[in-house]
């Protein structure tokens, strides 16, 4: 395959996504080209920008979304210390119960009042936070696309991949080492130095939100269901080791998107500054 062929081929919807031979390009079962060989399969992909001065274009600014995107985390991270210091007053509040110490109807009333509104302020607080870090992500991977032209999803799999079954357990780790890696790779090329693509961060970034949000809410959900004392001081000390396990996921995932967008900065300098063709 000649070096014309195959950047036709980068532009073509039947080709494969991510690292990929070049005599393997093409999702059509069985397809080989020749060297002086015209594809019929060629449809273009669209969304494949070649010219840089057109990419240029077409990347969209992202720091204002990082930026959002760091405060609300950074404010997930205060709910959570003052609701691990609530709960501990409830995991207080119910051993003395259990060894026999009265409780009254306006202690346990005034407990109840206090974790519900931390409870509501926390979730108005994650649903934001949720909602600026899928915006960022979303725009981060769709200017990887614009750049490279062979992401391995499409960006609306970037934000569509955390609401689906299954897939919301490794589809958003694997597209956001792919934004590390390939950008790594795109500023280094662009600068002509070596840069660390800090994927160790994102796999346990990844390991700390899977815990959090996953095994250790299971494990609340399911003390929870019991009307017991025990249920209940079992699953509140859940909720304080979720609450303080939420302290270091929020302050790994700030510096991880501090860290990608200095890089995305960066690398639109260098292309400004350059003209760096890919």
């Amino acid at each position: 395959m000649t070096e014309a062929q195959l950047s036709v081929c980068k532009t073509c919807l039947n080709r494969k996504k991510g690292v990929f031979d070049a005599q393997d390009i093409c999702n059509v079962r069985g397809l080989r080209l020749k060297p002086e060989e015209e594809c019929s399969y060629y449809e273009k992909d669209t969304r494949v920008i070649t010219a840089t001065e057109d990419k240029q274009l077409y990347i969209k600014p992202n720091a204002d979304r990082a930026k959002y995107a760091i405060i609300a985390i950074l404010v997930v991270m205060c709910i959570n210390i003052v609701a691990s210091v609530s709960s501990y007053f409830q995991w207080q509040l119910l051993l003395d119960y259990k060894n026999g110490m009265a409780l009254t109807d306006e202690l346990s009333s005034a407990n109840n009042l206090r974790q519900e509104i931390i409870r509501f302020v926390f979730l108005i607080a994650f649903i934001t936070s949720i909602v600026f870090f899928i915006l960022w992500f979303r725009r981060a991977y769709y200017n990887l696309q614009v750049r490279t032209g062979n992401c391995r999803h499409s960006d609306g799999w970037a934000a569509g991949s955390w609401f689906v079954p299954i897939i919301c357990l490794y589809r958003p780790y694997q597209i956001m080492k792919e934004l590390a890696e390939e950008t790594t790779s795109l500023l280094s090329i662009a600068s002509g130095k070596e840069v660390k693509s800090d994927s160790d961060v994102i796999s346990i970034w990844w390991v700390l939100w899977i815990f959090t949000n996953y095994i250790v809410k299971y494990g609340m959900n399911w003390a929870f269901k019991g009307e017991s004392i025990d249920n209940l001081i079992n699953g509140t000390l859940l909720a304080i080791a979720n609450n303080l396990l939420g302290i270091p996921l929020a302050i790994i995932t700030v510096f991880m998107i501090k860290k990608y967008a200095a890089k995305e900065t960066a690398l639109t300098q260098e292309e400004k500054n350059s003209e760096f063709i890919l």
